[in-house]
C-alpha cells in the first residue's frame, strides 16, 4: 500500500508531497530512514526495487510582491542532469521544457499571463541538481484613458 506523506517548511510555507509505503520518514546524519509494517529501512540508491524514483518539486505560488499581471517570456535555468521544468501562471501551464544541459534559456508559451508564478521540476535522474531558475518577468499595465 502506498501512503501519501506531507512535509512542510515552516519558514517558507513550502509543502512537499511524497507517495511512499512508509508511515514515518526521518533523517539521521546524512541518511534517511523509513518505517513500515516490515520494519526500519535505510534509503540508499536511486531506484525503488529497480524502478527509477521520480522527484517532483513545485514552488509555492508567488506574486513577487506585485498585484500586476505578469508574463514570463523566458527563464534562464541552470542545473546538472536531466529534468522537465514547467511554468505555471495562475494555475495555467505556460509551457514545459526538457532540461538536459548545464545551462539553458527556456522559452515558454506566448500569450500566457497571470499574477501568481509557480515552477514545477520533475526528474528521475539521480544526479540532478537544480542550481537556479531566473525568470525574465514582464509586468503588464493597463492603459488608462
Amino acid at each position: 500500500m502506498t501512503d501519501i506523506t506531507y512535509c512542510m517548511n515552516t519558514d517558507s510555507k513550502d509543502l512537499s508531497k511524497w507517495a511512499c509505503a512508509f508511515t514515518r520518514i526521518w533523517r539521521v546524519g546524512q541518511y534517511y530512514y523509513g518505517v513500515n509494517e516490515e520494519g526500519i529501512h535505510r534509503f540508499v540508491g536511486s531506484t525503488d526495487d529497480g524502478v527509477p524514483i521520480v522527484c517532483s518539486v513545485k514552488t509555492t505560488p508567488n506574486d513577487l510582491d506585485s498585484e500586476a499581471l505578469k508574463r514570463i517570456p523566458y527563464s534562464r535555468v541552470e542545473a546538472r542532469g536531466a529534468a522537465d521544468i514547467e511554468l505555471w501562471l495562475d494555475g495555467t501551464s505556460a509551457g514545459k521544457i526538457h532540461m538536459d544541459s548545464v545551462s539553458k534559456r527556456a522559452k515558454f508559451a506566448r500569450g500566457v499571463r497571470g499574477r501568481f508564478l509557480t515552477f514545477e521540476v520533475t526528474s528521475s535522474d539521480p544526479s540532478f541538481t537544480l542550481l537556479e531558475i531566473a525568470p525574465t518577468i514582464e509586468s503588464l499595465h493597463r492603459g488608462y484613458q
